[in-house]
């Protein structure tokens, strides 16, 4: 509880632009390169036991590693929606958009719950009746 209070006291460490490249760097590359730096085994579990190993907090190492999944969260989260970002605000999703992601996915959808059904039931003119 000591350390807690003194991290409130002298604040939280501020992170250099080196040690975290996530959070200042909007370039698609960089998303990309961390999508491999996070899908590589181990190292992001390295990573994390190493900068807490070094760095002065109050968290212990598994608080320390889900602080780092929440920033690598938040960081794909803004890279990921960068093109709704792009879009002005209140303006009506255009026909095409609504036909592909409205209507042929709710059809794909439907078929794929109804169809089989539909498929094995007595409906169907070439399925002989059930004698059970």
């Amino acid at each position: 509880m000591l350390f807690s209070a003194l991290q409130i006291r002298y604040g939280f460490p501020i992170f250099r632009i080196p040690s975290s490249t996530m959070q200042y760097n909007d370039n698609p590359l960089a998303f990309v390169g961390a999508q491999v730096f996070y899908g590589i085994p181990f190292l992001v579990e390295l990573r994390c036991l190493i900068d807490h190993t070094f760095s002065k907090t109050a968290l212990d190492v598994f608080q320390y590693w889900q602080c780092f999944q929440y920033h690598f969260d938040m960081y794909a989260a803004k890279n990921g929606n960068i093109w709704y970002t792009q879009k002005e605000i209140g303006i009506k999703t255009e026909l095409p958009d609504k036909c592909i992601f409205g209507v042929l996915f709710s059809a794909v959808v439907m078929l794929l719950l109804v169809g089989p059904m539909v498929f094995f039931s007595d409906l169907t003119a070439f399925v002989a009746t059930n004698p059970v």
